[in-house]
């Protein structure tokens, strides 16, 4: 009279067959309203197994799974083999696999449990109640609420036995295929997934998104809200609804909570998991000798998924650091889907947790202890449930090192001012001496977030004047402090660096250790000498300009020098000489 009597030979299920012998069947668990264990009273110790079965499913699971949904497995007394009544039916098997069997059809049907006589545990039993359960639920379509099906019942291990944590062996499942869509395989234009070479389904280890929301959230009621709702068409749009702040806000979160390394190892603190999503790109980032190295993140993320980048920095010759990003607003491809995060670790600072989605460039200088980065992690993640698109950068997100030094330059410079005409001649020299400093905001961070950095001088400069012009004479010397000068005046002195082997001007592709200097006394503090004929002279004491048009001085090979000359000349009436020479030293690393 049992259904598996009646009904292994032919039933619809995810194995071949049940145990053999079914001639003769006991029941224990009679006093149950909810179910009955059935074995072979012949087979040694199946007895006590089944009684060990009824109290764990019927004291245990079942009171926590049922309220949880809302109803238990579908009743049988419906069907033409029952059992013998509607409870529900679990077999002791032979059977190497421990499953639950649909009958015909994967909603609203009744189910019953084969349970393998020795290789069971308690968190198969959990599993497998849920199975049944949400088997006997109503929703809108199979395909459609499959992938939430296993992620559902495969949590529920997690939610009855949190302890135990069976269900860990499923999570790399989908911690090594993050990149994969969260319905992966099911929906209206899903195709059956196969297993991964694990063995395990990717949907299997999605049980990581219950997980989240019930851990992570703290509700575990959301998990429940989401079949509540199962008869809405859309599986996605019904659990963008639910979840606070829909996947806008919590897909970010998740694909951070996935990665469950220090900063963000919650389901290793919660639940001891020891493992985390894996790194599509993983990078020790040494130079070898060369002057910079180049990363490419093709960041073309599936929607409702993330990737992994993931850099450490094992090299003292790496000086400067730059993660330049194409989902910036004022690039080519913003997308309101995209979430750019960075989690990095400094010797000075130890963890930090940024979001980097509207930075253009985030740079480092590890001259600097705050800056001196030895770990970066960049998570690209795509929320866009509803178009269901991948992310389509217009460049790929990029890392460059470089050798470049960075904290500040000392340098001496010397400028020398000459005009010749007719009855005119004149000469002002000005040497500096001091140092470039990093400018830095109040934060510490950098000023600017660009692909090059900008210092500003310290020092003094001196000048010396000597002019003639159709008899009337002037002359003079004097200093002025370089510290009193501010590269927020137009012009103003200052230093640009294209530290991070960028080019000042896109397109951005590497190659660039060019710099720009310029260094003269603003308006303010110009210097007047009085002339021979009753008047005065202004004097313009510039002290460094490394061009005139554009950048064409470059650092040297081992991003510790910056040394050169420059000299333009303007042939009119008269003729003017500028010639600058310069020779700058990166300071050490602090």
């Amino acid at each position: 009279g049992s259904w598996e009597e009646q009904q292994a030979a032919g039933a619809n299920t995810r194995v071949a067959t049940a145990a053999a012998n079914p001639n003769r069947w006991e029941t224990t668990c009679k006093t149950s309203a909810n179910i009955k264990v059935w074995y072979h009273p012949y087979n040694d110790g199946d007895a006590a197994t089944a009684r060990s079965i009824c109290e764990i499913v019927d004291g245990t699971i079942w009171p926590q799974l049922v309220p949880f949904i809302g109803h238990g497995p579908l009743p049988d007394d419906t069907m033409p083999h029952t059992g013998g009544d509607a409870r529900f039916d679990i077999y002791l098997v032979d059977s190497s696999s421990t499953l639950s069997f649909p009958l015909d059809k994967c909603e609203q049907t009744p189910t019953y449990m084969l349970v393998n006589r020795a290789g069971h545990t308690r968190s198969q039993l959990a599993e497998l109640l849920m199975r049944a359960i949400l088997r006997g639920h109503d929703v809108a379509s199979c395909d459609e609420y499959e992938w939430l099906f296993w992620a559902t019942t495969n949590w529920a291990m997690d939610y009855v036995f949190p302890q135990d944590n069976a269900e860990h062996a499923l999570a790399p499942a989908y911690l090594d295929e993050a990149g994969l869509p969260l319905n992966y395989g099911y929906g209206p234009d899903g195709v059956v997934p196969l297993p991964l070479p694990g063995g395990e389904l990717f949907a299997d280890g999605a049980y990581l998104w219950p997980f989240y929301l019930a851990r992570e959230l703290g509700d575990s009621d959301l998990v429940g809200a989401l079949w509540d709702r199962s008869r809405e068409p859309d599986s996605l749009a019904m659990t963008n609804d639910v979840i606070p702040g829909g996947f806008k806000r919590q897909w970010p979160a998740f694909a951070r909570a996935n990665w469950n390394r220090e900063p963000v190892d919650m389901y290793t603190l919660a639940d001891n998991l020891p493992v985390g999503a894996t790194a599509i790109v993983s990078e020790e980032v040494r130079l070898a000798g060369a002057p910079s190295r180049h990363f490419d993140m093709p960041a073309k993320v599936e929607y409702l998924a993330a990737e992994y980048y993931h850099f450490t920095f094992p090299d003292d010759s790496v000086r400067s650091v730059l993660f330049s990003n194409p989902f910036a607003p004022d690039l080519g491809s913003p997308n309101p889907h995209a979430t750019v995060q960075a989690i990095y670790h400094t010797d000075a600072g130890g963890w930090t947790l940024e979001n980097w989605t509207d930075k253009q460039f985030a740079p480092f200088c590890r001259d600097l202890r705050a800056e001196r980065i030895t770990e970066l992690t960049v998570i690209v993640s795509n929320s866009d449930w509803q178009g269901r698109k991948p992310l389509e950068p217009f460049q790929p997100a990029m890392l460059d090192a470089t050798n470049m030094a960075c904290r500040g330059w000392a340098f001496e410079a010397e400028a020398t001012f000459t005009g010749k005409g007719k009855n005119y001649n004149e000469i002002t020299t000005t040497t500096a001496k001091g140092t470039f400093e990093l400018l830095r905001d109040d934060t510490g961070k950098s000023r600017f977030g660009y692909h090059f950095e900008m210092y500003k001088p310290t020092g003094n400069a001196t000048w010396t004047h000597s002019r003639v012009d159709n008899g009337c004479g002037s002359s003079g010397s004097g200093s002025y402090t370089l510290a009193d000068l501010s590269p927020d005046l137009t012009p103003g002195p200052d230093l640009i660096v294209e530290t991070y082997n960028l080019p000042y001007v896109p397109p951005y592709t590497p190659g660039s250790r060019q710099y720009h200097g310029a260094g003269h006394a603003p308006v303010h503090l110009r210097p007047k000498v009085p002339d021979s004929c009753g008047g005065e002279y202004e004097v313009h004491p510039t002290w460094l300009q490394t061009f005139k048009q554009s950048f064409d001085q470059t650092a040297s090979a081992d991003g510790r020098a910056l040394e050169g000359t420059y000299t333009y000349t303007v042939v009119g009436d008269s003729t003017f000489e500028h010639h600058y020479s310069w020779k700058m030293t990166a300071l050490p690393p602090e």
